[in-house]
C-alpha cells in the first residue's frame, strides 16, 4: 500500500482567496481550484500533471508523503478499528504506529485536539521547511 495523494474538502475561501492559493503554490503545490469538478458542498481540485496519476508537485522535487500524523481523542473502539484495518499496527500508551512497505508511516496520536500533519519528502532546498494549513490540516515539506 502507498499513499500518493490526499483529497481535502475545502471551503469556498480556499478556492477563491488569492493569498491562500498563492501560499499553497509557494510551497510547491500547483493548486488550481478552478480546474476541479464540484457539486454543492464539494469541489475536487485537479492537482495532476498531464501524465496519468503523477502528482505535479514532483516537478518541484516534492517526492512523496512520508508521514501522516492524525491527532485526536481516540476511544477504545477507534483503536480497535484502526488495528483491524492496519494489521501491522503497533499500539502503545499514547499512539498507534503503522508502517507501509513503501516506508511511509501513519501515526494516530492521542490528543485532546483534532488535527492532521502531512509531512512530505522534499529535495528542493527552496521549498524545504515551507508549510501551509487548510482547516485543521497542516502540510509540511521536510
Amino acid at each position: 500500500m502507498k499513499i500518493d495523494h490526499l483529497v481535502i474538502n475545502v471551503d469556498k475561501m480556499y478556492q477563491t482567496d488569492k493569498s491562500i492559493i498563492d501560499e499553497i503554490k509557494n510551497c510547491g503545490f500547483p493548486y488550481e481550484p478552478k480546474w476541479g469538478k464540484g457539486t454543492s458542498g464539494f469541489k475536487a481540485s485537479k492537482n495532476w500533471m498531464r501524465q496519468y496519476m503523477v502528482p505535479n508537485s514532483k516537478e518541484n522535487n516534492i517526492e512523496k508523503i512520508t508521514i501522516l500524523n492524525f491527532y485526536g481523542d481516540y476511544s477504545e473502539n477507534d483503536k480497535q478499528l484502526i488495528c483491524k484495518i492496519f494489521v501491522n499496527a503497533v499500539e502503545d500508551s499514547d499512539k498507534i504506529s503503522v508502517e507501509f512497505p513503501s516506508g511511509q508511516q501513519l501515526y494516530f496520536i492521542k490528543n485532546k485536539s483534532h488535527y492532521v500533519e502531512v509531512l512530505t519528502l522534499c529535495a528542493n532546498a527552496k521549498l524545504k521547511g515551507k508549510s501551509f494549513k487548510i482547516h485543521n490540516i497542516k502540510i509540511i515539506n521536510t
